[in-house]
């Protein structure tokens, strides 16, 4: 029996896969999708400053202008602004103005709505109310 087949197969299998994993890990890093992933190897090799990063973000969604207006206005970012300050969840309008980051005149955000903690006011309406006089004597 020939076994030298058998064992370039499960290489080449094993091969496969790996270069996949590897394929799929790449386009996560390039996209910006690592999620969780990114803060657990800041946290093993003791975190990084990311904030020249997202600004470079921010200036390209800006520089779309209204095809930007998602990245800049709503998407979260998780800035670190040095290797030893906690992780800060803001938007690019968060960071307008700091950090070498310029306000946005090519994008417009939407103004929020107010939170649902602050208790709407409505106006109050009163009926004028009239007096009858009681107890007329005859």
């Amino acid at each position: 029996m020939n076994k030298k087949g058998e064992t370039s197969i499960i290489a080449l299998i094993l091969a496969t896969i790996v270069l996949l994993i590897a394929a799929f890990l790449v386009i996560m890093a390039v996209t910006g999708n690592m999620g969780i992933f990114n803060d657990f190897v800041a946290n093993i090799f003791g975190g990084k400053a990311n904030v020249g990063t997202v600004v470079q973000g921010c200036q390209v969604a800006c520089a779309l202008g209204t095809q930007g207006t998602f990245d800049y206005c709503t998407k979260i970012r998780a800035v670190y602004t040095d290797k030893k300050s906690p992780k800060q969840d803001m938007t690019c309008k968060m960071l307008e103005g700091t950090n070498g980051l310029e306000i946005c005149s090519n994008i417009a955000c939407p103004v929020t709505a107010p939170s649902s903690t602050t208790p709407a006011t409505t106006p109050t309406t009163t009926t004028p109310t009239t007096t009858t006089p009681t107890g007329t004597a005859a």
